[in-house]
């Protein structure tokens, strides 16, 4: 998850923790990078298992499955042939319309970013508990569900995307091992949501390469050889900001600009505003409290769970309109 924008910089920390301050760093991964041509030549990293080849024979618990390409309506068919399946795809727009498709609403679900933590936790809740007792359950997803959480399903479809998210969206399929073999479906949508960033056209790009080239596209050496492609890829845009070269300035006066790389090193660009969401009574109640004391601060670890970020734009846009007002302000 580390953006490949600042992966120099950051392995160059873990170098200098290495190689001055006698720290042991232990990398663990689901889809483990080759890091020997972009670490410091006196770091050369170790495998600590006996046989990774061997353990991920073991471990081995879905087949994936490159479908092509594929238009909503046909998606949506296979995907209501399932008694219980997850869908991943790349934008929020995707996930609405797609979940608009499913023709049982009931047990049908759709999750995204813009759905605050409790809202989500509390469907996630109901989506366990369908899955537990073998109900009908389908459920239409952004991203979001690929990382930290702890979910299992009989069947997954994933949007095209880089290898190490098809890796992670597999990682929600036949999780417990119930299952001799789960399935994993890859597609790529013919539909048209707008424009994707160039960096997942990117990675998706190099997905397809390794889908083309591989027939276990989730394999040790076919994961090793998609971080090879893509790093050869970004060359400079390693360390897009230019953080180590600034470092090495006025390395002779041991004149280092660290408040000027603190200010670029942001791995999470910061173009967004939380608003808070009045979900529930308890949020509501929160509110109330602050509009009488005037003390936001007071409040903000309690509201957490009810906070959603928009882009800027967004957060204009819907101020222009009066949808949103300021608390404590």
């Amino acid at each position: 998850m580390l953006p490949t924008g600042f992966l120099k910089p950051c392995l160059a920390a873990l170098s200098e923790l290495v190689v001055n301050y006698g720290s042991t760093i232990v990398i663990c991964t689901a889809t483990q990078p080759n890091l020997n041509g972009l670490l410091d030549e006196s770091v050369r990293p170790v495998e600590i298992m006996r046989s990774p080849q061997e353990l991920y024979e073991v471990f081995r618990r879905v087949h994936v499955t490159d479908l092509g390409d594929m238009a909503d309506a046909d998606l949506s068919a296979k995907l209501n042939a399932h008694k219980q399946v997850l869908c991943i795809v790349n934008t929020r727009k995707h996930a609405q319309n797609l979940y608009e498709k499913l023709y049982e609403p009931k047990n049908s679900y759709h999750l995204s970013a813009r759905m605050c933590p409790v809202h989500r936790r509390a469907k996630l809740k109901e989506i366990k508990d369908l899955l537990r007792t073998g109900d009908e359950c389908r459920v239409v997803s952004t991203q979001l569900i690929e990382a930290g959480v702890d979910i299992d399903f009989p069947a997954v479809y994933r949007a095209k995307a880089g290898i190490d998210s098809v890796c992670q969206a597999s990682g929600r399929c036949n999780r417990e091992g119930k299952l001799d073999s789960g399935e994993v479906y890859v597609f790529r949508s013919t539909e048209d949501y707008g424009k994707v960033t160039s960096w997942q056209s990117r990675v998706a790009e190099i997905g397809s390469m390794i889908f083309d080239e591989w027939d276990d596209p989730l394999s040790l050496p076919a994961v090793g050889r998609y971080f090879e492609i893509l790093y050869s890829y970004e060359g400079d845009g390693l360390d897009k900001k230019r953080i180590l070269p600034s470092f090495e300035e006025r390395l002779r006066e041991i004149a280092f600009p660290f408040e000027d790389v603190a200010e670029k090193f942001n791995l999470i660009e910061n173009n967004t505003r939380d608003i808070i969401i009045p979900y529930d009574d308890k949020a509501r109640s929160i509110i109330k409290q602050i509009q009488q004391t005037g003390f936001p601060g007071n409040y903000v670890r309690s509201l957490q769970g009810y906070t959603v970020s928009i882009y800027l734009e967004e957060f204009k846009a819907l101020e222009r309109i009066n949808a949103i007002s300021g608390i404590g302000i």
